[in-house]
C-alpha cells in the first residue's frame, strides 16, 4: 500500500518534471531563443566540446592597453579591446565588463581570467557559425543560465552550451 502511494507520487513528479520541461522548450521555440534541431544535439555536443576545449592548445588573446589604463592586463580590459577591435578601451568602455565579470565571478568556479577564455572562446566557436556575439551578451547568457544557483559552478558548461545552441 506505501509502496503503491509512493510509486504514485514518483509517477505524478516524473509527469510534472516532463510538463514543465515541455512548456519551457516551447516557450523557448516560440520566442526564437531555442532551436529544436538542436535541443537533441546538446547532450553529445556539450562532452565532446569539453573534450576539445582541453585538447585544444590554449590560445592567447590580448590588447595592449593604453599606457593610462590603471590595470592593463586585466580580463574586463582584454574583453572590452577584443569587442572594441581597439587597443585603446576607456574607463567608461571598461565598466560594463568589469560589472558582468563581479556579477558572474561568485557564480563560477573558474577565476576571472578563465571566464575571459571561455567567453573568447565561445564568441570564436559563434562566429564560426556566422554569428556575432559580444563578450557582454555572452557573460549575461552564462549568468542567467547559472543565476538560480546558491553555490559556485562550473560554468565552462554554460560556455559550451551557448556555442552549442546559437544559430545563425
Amino acid at each position: 500500500m506505501i509502496l503503491q502511494k509512493w510509486l504514485r507520487l514518483l509517477g505524478i513528479s516524473v509527469a510534472s518534471t516532463i510538463v514543465f520541461i515541455t512548456v519551457i522548450v516551447v516557450f523557448g521555440m516560440i520566442s526564437g531563443k531555442i532551436d529544436v534541431d538542436i535541443l537533441g544535439q546538446i547532450y553529445r555536443g556539450a562532452t565532446q566540446k569539453t573534450k576539445q576545449m582541453s585538447n585544444e592548445s590554449s590560445q592567447t588573446y590580448s590588447v595592449n592597453p593604453s599606457p593610462a589604463s590603471p590595470s592593463k592586463s586585466s580580463p574586463e580590459y582584454l574583453l572590452a579591446g577584443i569587442d572594441k577591435q581597439s587597443n585603446d578601451v576607456s574607463s567608461d568602455e571598461l565598466a560594463p565588463y568589469k560589472a558582468s565579470l563581479d556579477l558572474l565571478e561568485p557564480k563560477c568556479l573558474e577565476s576571472r581570467m578563465a571566464l575571459a577564455d571561455l567567453s573568447t572562446w565561445t564568441q570564436d566557436e559563434l562566429a564560426k557559425k556566422g554569428v556575432k556575439a559580444n563578450h557582454l551578451k555572452i557573460m549575461n547568457a552564462v549568468y542567467q543560465s547559472v543565476q538560480p544557483y546558491t553555490t559556485p559552478q562550473k560554468c565552462n558548461s554554460s560556455f559550451i552550451l551557448i556555442s552549442t545552441i546559437v544559430n545563425k
